[in-house]
């Protein structure tokens, strides 16, 4: 009994969101409207007793006093006005998949736009989206039934996840990976929530370790997250480290930059110097990297070389801004040049490449970007050990490996920490 209830956090999670999928199928908007009622009322007493705490005090704080007010407030009309409350929990579902639909759609007139193949499927789903997100956002209480079955039924899927992953780890039943992952909105924020915690922790432990090993074994296949923790680098960025060279797409012609340059050329570059690469993104964008270490079969490698060998055939030589001015030979002063292509280019003579055809040669943030480029290399050759769907974001990357690496026996077999406090371990 002892061997199945240790490591047991899967299954836990699995029975939870299997029993909230069920009892939100069966009990459906009126226990959905009671769990509303029994939140709100916590929720206010909460409240107010952290305001009758306050008063009390002798040295007060106004402006705090005055959000608590504020909150209570809040938290009162909305129990009085409970009705018109329940209907934001549908709204902000409907928005969601507006949202989703919105992502979609966009892809595919981008796709035939750049006059690349495919994309029906795309917007088969987006249109999926906008209607049901529609109907769900202008008669919200209506269809508030709709929502919570497609909860339910999400919840029992995530649930039945977990359950393959607990079965996985306790050798009870191997079987291809099934992976239902959390809300995109929700994974994209997991690398900085992670980060923000090592800082907090590195600043109350002196002794803190950045490099954590399950075993020495020599790992074949690195994945890279990067994150920071301002601007758009909380959204974190992935590539990947494999026979002596790291490999990353995305998007870096700043010439070709649209939509807050969250669309461009698709670009792919390789850098043979893991350590100077990882060194460069530490110092000139001020990033924290977790590199997780997959030891690999034979066989898994090969089909990963045979993958990237066919988009190498893809591929043309592409020059960043400063290699295509020293080449025509004009005058050369480094801070004219401060794109990342170029920045990236002096620190390690990365090689820079656009693609002739297909998907990758347009970068689309929320479709063809570097997690999926990556996806695409790994997914078919390491099929019984990945097997994720969804919008796929550093944050889905990084919930999934972070799980599998502190699974007894998973391919993923150490993981690395790399910061400014750490920068002179790398030789």
């Amino acid at each position: 009994m002892q061997k199945y209830l240790k490591n047991s956090n899967s299954l836990l999670f699995s029975i939870i969101f299997i029993l909230i999928g069920i009892i939100t199928l069966i009990g459906s908007v009126p226990l959905f409207k009671s769990l509303i009622d029994l939140i709100l009322i916590v929720m206010t007493l909460l409240c107010l007793k952290d305001f009758i705490s306050l008063i009390l005090k002798k040295n007060k704080d106004k402006s705090e006093l005055v959000k608590k007010i504020v909150n209570l407030i809040i938290l009162i009309l909305a129990y009085v006005f409970r009705d018109y409350s329940i209907a934001i929990v549908p709204i902000l579902f409907s928005l969601y998949l507006l949202f989703n639909a919105f992502v979609k759609i966009i892809y595919f007139i981008l796709l035939k736009v750049h006059r690349l193949r495919g994309g029906f499927k795309e917007l088969l789903i987006g249109l999926s989206y906008l209607i049901i997100g529609v109907i769900i956002f202008f008669s919200p209480l209506i269809h508030l039934n709709i929502m919570l079955n497609i909860i339910g039924i999400y919840s029992i899927l995530l649930g039945i996840s977990y359950l393959f992953d607990y079965l996985d780890e306790q050798n009870i039943f191997k079987f291809t990976k099934f992976k239902i992952c959390l809300p995109t909105i929700i994974e994209t924020l997991i690398p900085v929530s992670v980060l923000q915690r090592i800082n907090k922790k590195m600043n109350e432990d002196e002794d803190f370790k950045f490099i954590n090993k399950k075993n020495s074994s020599d790992v074949d296949l690195e994945i890279l997250i990067h994150v920071t923790e301002d601007g758009f680098g909380r959204l974190g960025h992935m590539d990947m480290y494999f026979d002596g060279n790291i490999i990353s797409f995305g998007n870096y012609d700043i010439s070709s930059y649209k939509l807050a340059n969250g669309v461009g050329n698709g670009i792919l570059f390789m850098v043979n110097n893991r350590n100077k690469y990882i060194k460069f993104c530490i110092k000139d964008t001020k990033k924290t990297l977790f590199v997780f270490g997959l030891k690999l079969t034979e066989k898994e490698k090969n089909d990963i070389r045979k993958n990237l060998n066919v988009i190498k055939e893809n591929l043309k030589p592409w020059d960043p801004p400063y290699v295509s001015a020293k080449r025509k030979k004009l005058f050369i002063k480094k801070d004219n040049y401060k794109d990342y292509s170029s920045r990236l280019y002096r620190a390690t003579k990365a090689k820079f490449y656009k693609f002739k055809v297909g998907r990758f040669k347009l970068f689309y943030v929320l479709g063809s970007n570097c997690c999926s480029f990556v996806n695409k290399v790994i997914s078919k050759p390491l099929k019984n050990s990945f097997k994720l769907y969804g919008i796929l974001t550093p944050g889905t990357y990084y919930d999934y490996l972070e799980k599998e690496f502190m699974k007894k026996g998973s391919i993923v077999v150490s993981k690395n920490i790399y910061s400014k406090n750490n920068l002179n371990d790398l030789k």
